[in-house]
């Protein structure tokens, strides 16, 4: 089952992971007119020294959800949903040969790692993390070690409410954005039900929330701004316009993609601008064409 993709080497090439298959593919992208050519294929393989989780169907085996880029370029990450871990391969810029360096980002048993992203500020670089199983939402500050591999460091260990409670264990995190500008992170979470929401025919139904964050540029740490409706259940995409005075929710369980206002300057969500039922379908992705 393919679900992600990252383009690499300046436009030339594309890394898709298979969740179901527990692979990574690599391929040269470069001639339109000849299509996709594989050229890499990675397969993971469970490591030994975790423990099995027992009717845990997500984690028995490795399940990559997610390819990411690093600001360099240099390494593409990928948050294993099935094996609690961020693997870290490195790419070479020159050959573009792509290599796991073995040193993974490992998380506490359970969490289920799904999408990450990075933040560049100044000289520092920054990662943050949402997790699908535990609803954490994890934030570290990167470095870029002399063996060629990635560092982390531990700045901040949230629930995706902003808060160090426990979530509810049916309370699925879902994706993670930073704003345009570079001073908001924002988050959905899934299957809680827990705000409302009004249609244009009146009707008040359950909603999911899209949580926001302010980002501290020095620091990296993230402060709680806003819990707003996401405009009704399982928001399992959002995306910003190129200015973020707009969100856009794909509401994967009730068939429908709801747009926001959104001030730029507070970072909050604000008024319903739009929305379309799609009877018949579950949108899982929903973007801005300008």
């Amino acid at each position: 089952m393919l679900i992600h993709s990252v383009v690499y080497g300046g436009g030339s090439r594309l890394a898709v992971p298979y969740y179901g298959s527990s692979g990574l593919n690599l391929f040269d992208i470069a001639d339109p007119n000849v299509g996709p050519r594989l050229l890499q294929n990675f397969t993971f393989v469970q490591p030994g020294d975790i423990p099995k989780l027992e009717g845990n169907e997500q984690q028995r085996v490795p399940r990559p959800h997610q390819a990411l880029l690093d600001p360099t370029g240099e390494f593409i990450v990928l948050p294993d949903l099935g094996s609690d871990r961020l693997r870290v391969l490195r790419v070479d810029k020159q050959a573009l040969q792509v290599t796991d360096t073995g040193k993974d980002l490992v998380f506490k048993r359970g969490s289920g790692p799904r999408h990450a992203v990075f933040f560049k500020s100044g000289t520092n670089t920054f990662l943050y993390i949402i997790t699908e199983l535990s609803n954490r939402l994890l934030g570290y500050k990167v470095s870029y070690e002399n063996d060629k591999t990635l560092g982390f460091t531990s700045i901040q260990d949230l629930s995706t409410h902003g808060g160090q409670e426990a979530l509810p264990d049916h309370y699925k995190g879902s994706e993670i954005l930073i704003s345009p500008d570079n001073k908001f992170l924002t988050v959905s979470s899934r299957n809680e039900s827990t705000l409302q929401f009004t249609l244009a025919n009146g009707t008040t139904i359950p909603s999911d929330p899209l949580i926001s964050f302010s980002i501290d540029p020095n620091t990296g740490v993230l402060t709680h701004v806003q819990t707003a409706s996401a405009g009704g259940v399982f928001p399992r995409h959002f995306s910003f316009n190129k200015d973020g005075s707009l969100v856009v929710s794909a509401l994967q369980n009730d068939g429908r993609v709801v747009v926001f206002q959104r001030d730029v300057k507070t970072g909050k969500i604000g008024n319903k601008v739009a929305e379309i039922d799609l009877p018949g379908m579950s949108p899982a992705f929903a973007m801005f064409k300008q």
